[in-house]
């Protein structure tokens, strides 16, 4: 059976325009494909339409984490069938050096294809856009995590990883005091991996965890004395006036171009929904990712630039900087 027929359930044949198709393997949406082609023919014009997208986060099963990037056997088979074919490998999420490390974690390498392999190239689409990592983390936050990312790659996190970790965590122990309170041994065993002291008698045990139940922004164990990377730029009072009116029109040019780069987002302490309708009203903001500040608090952050001082920052929200910009 060739891979095709194999992996049938993710192949769709994408039409770009009335003479261009590509083959898509992937479990998610086809719609953001045709801004990707126009991406990969700008970077490789000797590109043509025998060019296979491949999502190495194909996933069977609902209970199986997004995150094994078993989309890598899929690549295997493609390489072996049809080594002249050129396969454009990404991720919805991650960075390479995520992808990367996490393959190798979950025993999927991919780091000796892409190297050993000229046919073979990662297309990397971070940073995304807003939509495209609302969809991601809305998809990604249907499956509990089986493990943390932070383990893989524990120098720098996304804020991707951080807003999946929180939700989990805070579902996590919600679910272990329900499934406690119908005598679930499993649940009581997955429970005593994350708290050693928790009392041996499993009513004894459920009250134990009512009582750590997870305030609002609580950090979760495993992202403590982590450092998220990024550049983040306050709105209010940095990128807009205090009345969202006023575009900083220097400091939207220095972040648009970063932007190319490295990950960059807005964020605010206030309403997001205000400070969303202020981007929305700049067509060139709509791609950059707005985020709550409270979500970072009790984490540092790679870079700042805000009308708060770095003193302030920390006081006010409990976020903490390595490199900061008084506005």
């Amino acid at each position: 059976m060739n891979w095709q027929n194999q992996y049938s359930e993710f192949v769709q044949e994408v039409e770009i325009n009335p003479i261009t198709k590509i083959t898509v393997v992937s479990d998610i949406s086809t719609d953001v494909f045709a801004e990707l082609w126009d991406k990969v023919v700008d970077e490789n014009p000797q590109v043509n339409q025998e060019v296979i997208f491949l999502n190495l986060h194909l996933t069977a099963e609902e209970n199986d984490y997004r995150f094994h990037c078993n989309g890598v056997k899929v690549l295997e088979q493609i390489i072996a069938e049809e080594p002249n074919r050129f396969v454009l490998v990404f991720s919805p999420l991650l960075t390479l050096r995520e992808v990367v490390f996490l393959s190798q974690k979950a025993g999927n390498p991919i780091l000796h294809l892409l190297e050993k392999n000229p046919m073979v190239q990662y297309l990397n689409i971070i940073p995304p856009s807003k939509e495209k990592v609302l969809k991601a983390l809305e998809r990604a936050l249907e499956f509990s995590l089986q493990q943390s990312l932070t383990e893989i790659a524990p120098d720098l996190l996304t804020s991707g990883e951080v807003l999946i970790a929180r939700k989990s965590y805070q579902g996590k122990i919600s679910r272990l005091i329900h499934d406690l309170g119908h005598r679930s041994q499993v649940a009581f065993e997955e429970a005593k991996k994350l708290f050693h002291d928790l009392p041996d008698d499993m009513g004894e045990a459920r009250e134990f965890l009512q009582a750590r139940k997870p305030k609002k922004n609580e950090l979760p164990p495993e992202l403590q004395g982590k450092t998220v990377q990024g550049l983040f730029v306050d709105v209010a009072g940095t990128l807009f006036n205090s009345d969202f009116v006023n575009l900083n029109q220097e400091l939207a040019k220095k972040i648009l171009e970063q932007s190319k780069q490295h990950w960059v987002y807005v964020w605010t302490g206030g309403d997001l929904q205000q400070a969303n309708k202020a981007l929305g009203r700049h067509k060139a903001l709509n791609d950059i990712v707005l985020l709550p500040k409270q979500a970072f608090t009790g984490l540092t952050v790679e870079e700042t630039i805000d009308d708060l001082t770095e003193t302030e920052l920390e006081k006010e929200f409990g976020v903490r900087t390595l490199k900061h910009c008084c506005a």
